[in-house]
């Protein structure tokens, strides 16, 4: 075999070795980029999940919100009737007792009328 033959073949094989390794490389690339776009697309999904959640706390939140003013609203308004039925109760127990002090006052003032005139 002439040397000439022998580079013919060696460049031969190298040319082979080297498409091959071109072949592979373009394979990993796409292997790659594949992998790229499906990550991208996990990255997408949870994304997305993310936002439904957050979305769906912000609604909760929110209804929660209003059911805490709802049940305040509703505390104040029940301790504001107990409130004013206690100063209606307040104002009759010392409308009696006013009665009841003045007829003491009248029944002591009497007694002492009759004792002033016994005394004398």
């Amino acid at each position: 075999m002439s040397p000439w033959s022998v580079a013919k073949i060696g460049l031969a094989v190298f040319g082979v070795c080297f498409l091959l390794i071109f072949f592979w490389f373009c394979f990993l690339l796409c292997v790659v980029r594949v992998q790229s776009q499906l990550g991208e697309t996990e990255e997408e999904f949870i994304s997305n999940k993310l936002i439904t959640l957050l979305q769906n706390c912000k609604a909760e939140k929110e209804r929660l919100a209003l059911q805490i003013e709802q049940e305040e609203e509703y505390l104040t308004n029940t301790l504001q009737k107990k409130l004013d039925q206690l100063k209606r109760e307040k104002v009759d127990i010392e409308n009696q007792m006013e009665q009841e002090q003045e007829y003491i006052v009248n029944r002591l003032q009497i007694q002492l009328d009759e004792t002033r005139k016994e005394k004398e």
